[in-house]
């Protein structure tokens, strides 16, 4: 039997290749690579890794991310990265325009909201001055992708669009729902009228509750003005709406269902607008002037622009509540005050009816009129400045 060949060192296989260790912080340098937009043979090349461990390191990303949570704390030092005030005001302020964006069916896409963020950075940098200048930002798919799960934004559609280029496709969408909206029934007016009648109603409110006296009065009923109050608001508003109102909304897709033709038959918004000027003059509020009433309701269809965000962030929550300010004491209506005359009448009128004694009933109707006498006061100096606005 013929000997075996021996085989030389060259031609035998390692049994086994060495591998190569990757520490966490590459594992996490790929990861944040990977997030900001990179492709996996990209971040391969940049980092001298194979492609197939690049993208085993993806597919293991919570696994890496958790074991950074419980890293060293020299490390986890190392790996953290700070966020200035700007960005964070700048995501806070975002997140609110998006929220209104929504809330007025506007159509969104990842672009818009990357040149939205970028372009209240930059506004943000320069309110801040020059110390903020230092800091860059870009506006990343990467870093869309951590402002959405940090905010539990639903799904945009995503693009290679970056931002400072025009992307038409909202746009289209944006004319096509114009067009369509133009003979919607509810786009025919009856919104513009219902807003104006809501807002004349809730004048009325603060009318009826404050007699239009004092402006801390006035703050006072808006601290305490609830969702209830509103609703009934709604409910008075939408029953004030003419029936050739109503009617009108099928004048441009349906006309042979329009039974009012006159104009005079359906409400007038400018008639409706100088009707709040004159319920806002009788509650302390003697500057406003129709164009101010007109722009209130066109407002609520405009875009809020970044100079109107960074004021919704300059100003606290409870702004008028200073340490400084005392508390706006409560107020007697005319109404409660002749609710109350009527209650002590009512009552004397029991007394005096059954009394037994004469000097009785004299004594405690004096002494109950003398007492009351200052609440008739306020209640006549009441009725003598509402005739006076009215």
């Amino acid at each position: 039997m013929p000997g075996k060949r021996r085989l030389s060192a060259a031609v035998i296989p390692s049994a086994k290749r060495e591998r190569k260790a990757i520490t966490l912080d590459v594992k996490l340098q790929v990861l944040r690579r990977f997030e900001a937009g990179e492709k996996l043979s990209e971040i391969a090349k940049a980092l001298g890794l194979a492609v197939s461990t690049v993208a085993t390191i993806r597919d293991n990303k919570e696994k890496i991310k958790a074991s950074s949570r419980v890293a060293t704390p020299l490390r986890a030092s190392r790996l953290t990265r700070h966020r200035s005030a700007v960005m964070e005001t700048m995501e806070r302020l975002l997140h609110v325009w998006l929220e209104d964006q929504t809330q007025r069916n506007v159509p969104l896409s990842v672009t818009i909201i990357q040149e939205k963020a970028k372009s209240l950075f930059d506004d943000l940098q320069r309110q801040k001055g020059e110390s903020s200048r230092t800091e860059t930002f870009s506006a990343s798919k990467g870093w869309f992708v951590r402002f959405k799960e940090r905010h539990c934004l639903p799904h945009f559609k995503m693009n290679g669009t970056a931002p400072g280029h025009k992307d038409g496709y909202p746009e289209v969408l944006k004319s096509i729902i114009q067009e369509a909206d133009s003979v919607q029934p509810m786009s025919q007016g009856v919104a513009s009228v219902f807003k104006a009648q809501y807002l004349r109603r809730t004048f009325e409110h603060i009318l009826e509750a404050t007699d239009g006296e004092d402006t801390a009065i006035i703050r006072e009923f808006w601290r305490n003005y609830n969702i209830m109050d509103a609703v009934d608001n709604i409910a008075v508003a939408w029953e004030e709406l003419r029936p050739a109102t109503m009617n009108s909304v099928w004048k441009k897709i349906w006309p042979e269902c329009v039974q009012f033709q006159s104009v005079s038959q359906t409400d007038n918004i400018a008639q409706l607008q100088q009707n709040i000027v004159n319920l806002a003059k009788n509650v302390a509020f003697g500057e406003v002037v129709e164009g101010d009433v007109e722009q209130l309701l066109q407002s609520h269809e405009e875009d809020l622009s970044n100079e109107e965000l960074m004021q919704l962030g300059q100003e606290p929550a409870g702004e008028e509540d200073s340490e400084d300010t005392p508390p706006a004491l409560r107020q007697l209506t005319t109404g409660e005050l002749s609710a109350a005359f009527s209650h002590f009448e009512a009552g004397l009128q029991v007394l005096t009816s059954n009394s037994p004694n004469d000097e009785w009933k004299l004594k405690v109707s004096r002494a109950i009129n003398d007492a009351i006498n200052c609440y008739r006061e306020l209640y006549n100096e009441k009725k003598r400045r509402s005739k006076q606005l009215s």
